[in-house]
């Protein structure tokens, strides 16, 4: 059976427009790696950029019934998309990543393996495809942090076929 945080059960009983204030300060802490000038490695690299101290970027995490790892990989993956939107798509540019194979990974949990170098993938693209974020709260929320919340970025995401529980 998989477990299942409070904050799960939570997001999943909140009525529709309900402020989630775990999910919202995580958001938040997420939305601060995308005005980094270089790729966050590490979870303490992230909290260097948020100002904050590592066990309190943990603590964010987890309060929202989020891994901290993960929610690193997302934010680099935005960060990178993000900065797409200014030069170009280039993975090994804007990623910190030197093995080959870890780069493909994450670019595949991000779904952009398929993404053309010199292109401009698409943030709708991305916040679609992506698996590390699966949930419609956690992706609303992350839009209303960037300043994107009822934008033609949301209701391109709430068109979004949605996964059936396993």
């Amino acid at each position: 059976m998989p477990r299942t945080s409070s904050a799960e059960a939570n997001r999943a009983l909140a009525p529709p427009g309900t402020v989630l204030h775990a999910t919202r300060r995580w958001a938040s802490l997420v939305a601060r790696i995308t005005r980094a000038p270089a790729d966050p490695r590490t979870l303490s690299d992230w909290a260097r950029v948020a100002g904050m101290s590592l066990p309190v970027v943990r603590h964010t995490c987890y309060e929202a019934g989020r891994s901290p790892r993960t929610s690193l990989a997302f934010a680099r993956l935005l960060r990178a998309v993000l900065v797409a939107q200014e030069t170009c798509w280039h993975p090994n540019e804007l990623l910190d990543i030197v093995d080959a194979r870890t780069r493909r990974k994450l670019l595949a949990r991000g779904g952009l393996e398929e993404e053309p170098i010199g292109g401009r993938p698409s943030f709708v693209t991305f916040v679609n495809r992506q698996t590390l974020v699966g949930d419609d709260v956690g992706r609303a929320a992350i839009l209303d942090a960037l300043g994107l919340y009822g934008t033609e970025y949301m209701a391109s995401i709430w068109r979004r076929p949605r996964r059936q529980p396993v």
